[in-house]
């Protein structure tokens, strides 16, 4: 079963995510190319392999040189203002780190330099305080977040390029894995490419799973009685409920009229029969020897609600003067 922001598993004391996983997160946030994916899952793979198991995808992998983190592995310094753009878009606490209106959080918000900042890329990038917290911004994401800040960052970084194909804007996030992967055949990443490429084109060979629309299975107005008693062919969609019984549109308008006749002397601009409805009517012929539950109704009302409203007529006459 995937889940698309799953907990992770527990490896030893670090966490990890399956293909599978991987995949469907990235198909969550429009990345459903199969040769993307083809090409993505295993770079993504060797980037976040743990240096211990050798296991990939794994969440607290983090790369000190760069440094990046995560599945996905995000470079903090590259990716400041992205990140710190996806702690405001979920409401994160970290924005507030940087003093507000500063010129720093404003780069950063924007991830753009002004005209007078040209050269300042230091306003683009976060030292200190602020960088130990979105390496552990990070770290306390989960697949789908992480997908979503990836997503974020890929789009960024696209849109810097002249060629956007997806290898271009790949090797511009990772170019050393994608020179070992793809370019300079490394011993080690070739054979962890032929490793993993197996379950990506296992996973992605599977049958879509079709998710099948809610059908309704008709309730009709007998369905509290047994099985075919007192059924008709009234889709329970016209219907609302008074307890347990359901009462079609009709019959509620009879009693709505019934109720501002006796109350304002009101008379519906489509006057409404009291009489029996088509519905009652069809209901009665249907099953005859069952009371029909619109004569229930109509005793309800004259047991139980004509006294409210004699009360209702006299409050309005003293109160109001109505008859």
């Amino acid at each position: 079963m995937v889940l698309l922001a799953s907990t992770p598993q527990e490896a030893g004391d670090n966490l990890e995510y399956t293909v599978d996983e991987v995949i469907e997160a990235l198909r969550a946030e429009g990345f459903s190319d199969e040769e993307f994916l083809r090409y993505a899952v295993p770079l993504l793979g060797y980037e976040s392999k743990s240096l211990e198991t050798n296991i990939p995808f794994t969440q607290d992998v983090i790369d000190k040189e760069s440094p990046s983190v995560g599945i996905f592995q995000i470079n903090v310094d590259t990716a400041a203002p992205q990140i710190f753009q996806y702690m405001a878009r979920i409401g994160d606490e970290g924005v507030s780190i940087l003093p507000r209106d500063s010129e720093h959080k404003r780069a950063l918000a924007t991830g753009n330099l002004t005209l007078e900042q040209e050269g300042r890329w230091d306003l683009l990038k976060v030292e200190g305080d602020a960088k130990d917290y979105a390496i552990t911004f990070i770290q306390g994401l989960d697949l789908k977040q992480q997908a979503e800040l990836f997503r974020i960052v890929y789009d960024r970084k696209e849109k810097e390029q002249e060629d956007k194909s997806f290898k271009n804007v790949l090797k511009e996030l990772y170019p050393y894995t994608t020179g070992r992967m793809y370019e300079y055949n490394d011993d080690d990443a070739i054979a962890f490419l032929n490793n993993i490429i197996k379950d990506v084109d296992n996973y992605l060979a599977q049958p879509p799973v079709e998710v099948e629309e809610p059908t309704t299975t008709p309730n009709y107005a007998g369905r509290n009685y047994e099985e075919d008693e007192g059924n008709t062919d009234l889709p329970v969609d016209t219907f609302k409920f008074l307890g347990t019984e359901m009462i079609p549109p009709e019959a509620t308008k009879e009693v709505w009229a019934k109720a501002l006749q006796r109350i304002y002397g009101v008379t519906p601009p489509t006057p409404i029969s009291i009489e029996k409805s088509k519905y009652v009517e069809r209901l009665e012929n249907k099953n005859e020897s069952r009371p029909s539950i619109f004569t229930n109704l109509r005793n309800m009302i004259t047991e139980n609600i004509d006294d409210v409203l004699d009360r209702q007529q006299q409050f309005n006459r003293e109160v109001y003067g109505r008859k």
